[in-house]
């Protein structure tokens, strides 16, 4: 079967090339290095590429066990969390909120972020449809919003699984009622993802 695919790793290069233009990539003494892992981890490899020389914009090094009584213990202070800021969700009266905090717990922006029904068991009434995830993976992408009409085939969200995404395609017409997930969640196999009426 792999000799009906179109060989697309010149593209690939090209679009990564094209990618570094427009925005602050670093790339590696080799290019073809770096193709083969846009191929393989397109998400994860810009984030990496963008940040390549930016050690503290990946986890730290692990450090070795301090020895003595209290070593499980780590205090927060002992770890360097680097000056990036850090992402938080907050919930008020049933709004979600997008919180971003510098170093000194400076709020340094805020965004509404629609609220998620996690605790939905049964639909409520007969004419709604819940859309389930047919895999445990993580949200790659929602593709529609509250609201939206939607057509039976219609994709509503991508999973990736085992570095693999697959569509998620409605059964149904009919509109959006509830988005039941968001952007980077992890999902398990039968969890409901939107709900349609």
């Amino acid at each position: 079967p792999a000799d009906n695919l179109k060989p697309e790793f010149d593209k690939l290069k090209d679009e990564l090339k094209e990618k570094g233009k427009t925005s602050h990539l670093v790339f590696g003494d080799n290019i073809e290095d770096d193709t083969l892992t846009y191929a393989l981890f397109p998400q994860v490899a810009l984030n990496f590429f963008e940040n390549r020389n930016e050690p503290s914009a990946f986890e730290p090094i692990p450090q070795a066990p301090v020895s003595g009584e209290n070593s499980a213990d780590v205090s927060r202070d002992s770890v360097d969390l680097g000056s990036k800021a850090s992402f938080y969700t907050v919930e008020v009266d049933g709004q979600r909120f997008g919180v971003k905090v510098s170093e000194g717990d400076q709020v340094e922006s805020i965004a509404v972020q629609p609220v998620v029904d996690r605790n939905l068991e049964e639909p409520r009434s007969a004419k709604q449809t819940e859309i389930k995830a047919p895999l445990g993976g993580s949200v790659v992408k929602i593709n529609v919003s509250l609201g939206d009409r939607i057509q039976a085939g219609d994709v509503v969200v991508i999973l990736e699984a085992m570095k693999m995404e697959t569509e998620i395609q409605s059964a149904v017409s009919g509109k959006v009622e509830r988005i039941l997930v968001q952007d980077g969640d992890s999902v398990d196999m039968d969890q409901p993802l939107v709900l349609v009426i």
